[in-house]
């Protein structure tokens, strides 16, 4: 019968106390009376001390979409709006504030029209709020405007969504047009020869009895600003444009978004629309060579990580035995460098090697089930263990030895190593009126995240105010111009990414900063370990509980509600689809004990 392959690296609970437990006995054999009494207090407060859990509070904020034409009437315009979230669904029961410029001595008559109802029109000093329905739509009816007039629509955002302005132009002389998406594009596989893209075109008033063709083009915009022309196609209005596009024309891999326009003519109006889309490519794993019985005792497995589109730039690779993470590596360039410690009686270890992508553009195409040898153990290892506890024993007098503190300067090298943290660090102050510059990273990895939102925030009289805004370059590098009281009592930052946590921070003084963003995939995971570490045994492991063991606990124990929360968290944290801010507060709501904890 063969013994179960485990990992020698870290030890358990059991090894650590025995080598600290050790090093104290052969300390207290030499050592005066006080000193020994002193040293057996401070060990066994290193090893019963549990590790701290550095809990952090993450606010997920989603993005909103504003819909607005204006119609020519009888007496006026007709306004209908439709307010969206990021992936299409409405936000009801939300305030949108109209004003207008330039800015009338009286506001004009407007009465509500269509299924909005009368008590969803306020009047406020030099606007009109008007409340969005359950659909996320209103309609409105405006008199007296000229064909000067904007209108300025705000939303103001709330608890689960960023505030957005948008601006129309009164046009009576034009018809509007209204474009969308349909379907609504989600994920493009760049596996694929070409994908069809649906345009729907629409008027909400009668253009005569023959179609009114008009040219519909049809773009990719990269969060770095970059817009590449996809097509443009010839389609009657109230049809479907299609867009045959070719996989080559989409770019790399990762988040960017469609945009549909048509430029407008003598007698139509000009009209746009925009969907987020994530490119996604499968990623393979393939060994350089087959392994050997030096692999169980680490020698390094050489792995190759590739994709369609050519070698995998992230990630990482994890070593399954049995559900168990024998190891994980990082990916770099389509290469991964995997270091074994396996022990058993000489039969062959049945290992699952799994690719965890860093983002949910690189989706993993398979396991590769491969077969270590390992050797049967050797009497030398307890040797080792033997001369750890010594090793420690030494640790333990050099501990008492306290050197003078001496500054040193930190090197940049220094500043690079990525702190697993969300913060926000004043790396190099400047002078009197000048801005902020720096780099937004990864907090665990620390590749650089472009198209992050950085938004400075100061308090105003009725919300907080926008004075400043920027977004960060494929380097994930930004710069913001000086703003006089930036760094007033309640001004902070606002920094947001598409597959990371929003971080919201003070206003430094001006000069070169450091921003680290958390992804949501690993906060939930982060959860899950800090939920396991408040039950102990069972729950919790060595070296971190997976939601993969928490699920097969909760099944031993007839706990139902934590398998569904468990299976939540690894297709959320492991899946090829980034969880979104609802997907987050749904598993998180499902969290057991989650009323007790608040």
């Amino acid at each position: 019968m063969r013994s179960e392959p485990t990992p020698t690296s870290p030890r358990s609970p059991f090894e650590r106390s025995f080598v600290a437990s050790f090093g104290s006995l052969i300390w207290s054999v030499w050592a005066p009376s006080w000193l020994r009494t002193l040293t057996v207090v401070a060990t066994l407060a290193c090893v019963l001390a549990p590790s701290p859990a550095h809990a952090v509070k993450v606010r997920i904020r989603g993005t909103a979409s504003l819909e607005a034409r204006l119609i020519p009437a009888d007496s006026g315009v007709e306004l209908r709006s439709r307010l969206t979230d990021d992936t299409g669904r409405p936000i009801g029961k939300a305030h949108v504030r109209i004003r207008f410029t330039p800015e009338p001595r009286k506001l004009p008559a407007a009465t509500v029209c269509g299924n909005t109802p009368l008590t969803a029109l306020h009047r406020s000093l030099g606007e009109l709020i008007v409340d969005t329905s359950a659909e996320g739509t209103f309609c409105l009816r405006i008199a007296d405007l000229s064909d000067e007039t904007k209108l300025q629509l705000t939303f103001d955002g709330d608890a689960d969504y960023d505030s957005l302005s948008k601006q129309i132009e009164v046009d009576k002389t034009r018809t509007p047009l209204a474009l969308r998406f349909q379907p609504m594009p989600a994920t493009l596989a760049l596996e694929r020869d070409q994908h069809s893209i649906w345009v729907a075109t629409k008027s909400d008033t009668d253009l005569g009895l023959e179609p009114k063709k008009i040219q519909v083009e049809l773009s990719l915009k990269e969060f770095g600003g970059e817009e590449t022309r996809l097509g443009q196609v010839s389609v009657s209005v109230g049809q479907r444009a299609q867009f045959l596009v070719p996989t080559t024309t989409l770019g790399a891999p990762g988040a960017a978004q469609l945009v549909a326009r048509f430029k407008g003519t003598r007698t139509l109006s000009p009209a746009e629309t925009e969907a987020p889309i994530l490119r996604t490519t499968q990623v393979n794993l393939t060994l350089d060579e087959a392994p050997t019985s030096e692999t169980a005792r680490g020698k390094p497995l050489e792995i190759s990580v590739m994709s369609s589109v050519g070698p995998v730039p992230g990630g990482s690779v994890e070593a399954l035995y049995a559900g168990r993470s024998m190891g994980t590596t990082p990916v770099r360039d389509g290469r991964a460098s995997l270091v074994l410690d396996l022990e058993g009686d000489g039969g062959p270890a049945h290992l699952t090697l799994r690719f965890l992508p860093s983002s949910p553009a690189w989706i993993s195409a398979g396991n590769l089930e491969i077969e270590v040898p390992v050797p049967p153990p050797s009497p030398w290892g307890r040797i080792a263990l033997i001369a750890c506890a010594l090793l420690i024993t030494a640790w333990l007098v050099r501990a008492w030895y306290r050197p003078g503190r001496r500054e040193t300067r930190e090197t940049e090298e220094r500043k690079s190593i990525p702190s697993g943290k969300p913060a926000l660090e004043l790396l190099e102050p400047a002078g009197a009126g000048e801005g902020w510059r720096g780099r937004v990273c990864d907090a665990h990895d620390g590749t650089p995240i472009p198209g992050a939102s950085i938004t400075m925030m100061i308090p105003a009289f009725s919300s907080d105010g926008v004075a400043a805004q920027t977004k960060t370059d494929t380097d994930g590098r930004f710069e913001l111009d000086h703003v006089e009281f930036a760094t007033a009592e309640g001004s902070r930052f606002r920094v947001e990414a598409p597959w990371h946590s929003t971080l919201e921070r003070p206003v430094p003084r001006p000069g070169a900063i450091a921003i680290s963003m958390v992804s949501r995939r690993r906060a939930l995971i982060d959860r899950l370990v800090q939920w396991t570490g408040r039950r102990g045994r069972p729950w919790s492991a060595d070296g971190g509980a997976t939601p993969g063991h928490v699920a097969s606990v909760g099944r031993s124990k007839g706990k139902p509600e934590v398998v569904r929360w468990a299976q939540e968290v690894e297709q959320a944290a492991y899946g090829p689809i980034a969880p979104d801010a609802e997907a987050e507060r749904r598993i998180d709501q499902q969290q057991p004990g989650r009323a007790d904890a608040d």
